[in-house]
Parts: structure tokens; sequence; C-alpha cells
């Protein structure tokens, strides 16, 4: 449905729709989309605008055209989230050959609750950041993000550094590596926030990781809650037999 009071371009709202239709495999790998004198009825907007909706699928890699056939869904490999390997989002994009990008929707200090206070190893009361990120690959959506960092540990941090790499600020400012992480991974449904910024619609399944993060010191520097869009992320564990 579009909506012509909205901020975000009718071609790109066009647009949006298609790929939740793959994203929830409405419309398979391979597929025969509309045409866009279709599109361009069903939505009713100049075939121009259709057209610009799949000339943005077709440059972001979800369609494909063949010259007399029409325009298909390409097939799109899901990013392998493997926890054993400790590595930052922008590095693992960047790997995939993908743009990524941060978003830093919320940006705040606070004093830790309890909850807090326990998972970052300091007391009741400390300063802590509390950040919400949307983090992007070539301008979508895939993972909603929230952490708290210790204040004392990272003094300078700003949203400016947050719309970089997380973790190579980390290491570059403590001058210290990050060691490991502690993950608990599980399952939730889409709340209002999640649908807002991941552009979801209804209460999609995604992947949830709560992460605790450790310096090679022992020193906790985030605790951080994590929803990945399903469609897009596929969990990848290697498992040895301990004989």
């Amino acid at each position: 449905m579009i909506d012509k009071n909205s901020d975000r371009a009718v071609y790109l709202q066009i647009a949006d729709g298609i790929k939740k239709r793959i994203d929830r495999g409405e419309i398979t790998d391979g597929a025969l989309i509309e045409s866009e004198n279709k599109l361009a009825e069903a939505n009713g907007v100049s075939r121009l605008t259709a057209r610009r909706a799949t000339d943005h699928l077709v440059n972001q890699g979800y369609l494909y055209r063949v010259r007399g056939k029409g325009t298909f869904v390409a097939k799109r490999e899901k990013i392998n989230y493997a926890p054993q390997k400790l590595h930052g989002f922008t590095e693992e994009i960047l790997n995939l050959n993908m743009t990524p990008r941060n978003l830093v929707v919320e940006f705040k200090i606070m004093k830790a609750t309890e909850e807090v206070a326990e998972k970052l190893k300091t007391t009741v009361g400390e300063m802590v950041y509390y950040v919400v990120r949307v983090r992007c690959a070539d301008d979508e959506p895939l993972i909603l993000e929230k952490s708290y960092l210790p204040m004392g540990l990272l003094p300078e941090l700003n949203i400016s550094i947050l719309k970089g790499s997380k973790y190579a600020y980390v290491e570059e400012y403590t001058g210290k590596q990050i060691s490991e992480s502690i993950q608990e991974i599980g399952a939730s449904l889409a709340g209002e926030e999640e649908k807002r910024h991941l552009r979801l619609q209804g209460e999609e399944p995604l992947l949830r990781i709560d992460n605790q993060a450790f310096l090679e010191d022992g020193t906790v520097f985030e605790y951080s809650t994590a929803y990945f869009k399903s469609s897009k992320y596929k969990f990848v564990q290697r498992a040895q037999r301990v004989r």
C-alpha cells in the first residue's frame, strides 16, 4: 500500500513491497515478477515510477532482467552468522563486497541499572552509554542493535564514531585487543520498534543475540542485544565431538 503522505519516495515504497514479498518467500528465486505496467496500475502510479522501483531492486541485486522476457527474482544467499568467529558487522559486510552503514537512532548517557551493572561488571549507578543503532548493508536495514558501554572506559565515544566500526574504535582507543564474547542466542517476534527500524510488516521472527564482549585483559566493554532479520541471516555453528 502506497502512502502518498510518507517522506519515503513512492518508487522506494513500491520497491520495499516487492522486497518484503521476496523475503517472505511469496515470490521465489527465479520467479517472474509483474510487468511495469501491472505494477504501475496496482499502485496507482506512472510506468516511469514503477520502472524506477524495479531499477532500484536490480541495482541492489534483488532482481535481474532478461531482454524480451521480463524481470526476475535473483538468487540471494543469506549471510552466515557464525558465533565462533568474533568480528564486527562492518568487517563482515565489507567481506561480502557490500557497503556497511550504521544509523545511530539513539545515543544517551544514563546510570547503570542492576542488570546492566552485572553484565558490564561495574557498580549500580555508574555512568554508561546507551546506544541504539540500525546496521545496514547496501542501505537495507539488517540488524537493530541496543548497546551499553562503560563511559569510564570510553569517555570520548560519540555519534560520529558510532557511525563507523565500533570494534575498530574500541581496540584503537584502549590499545587492547577484543578477545572473546559470551552470546545467548534465541528467537523473538518483531515488536513495533523492530518493525519500524527494520522495515518489517507483521510479527516476523527475528534472531535475537544477547552479547557480552571482552577485551584481552578481561574488561567487559559492551553488553548488547541485537535483533537480526531471519530472512537475511542463517545461524552456522561448527561442532566437534568430545571423546
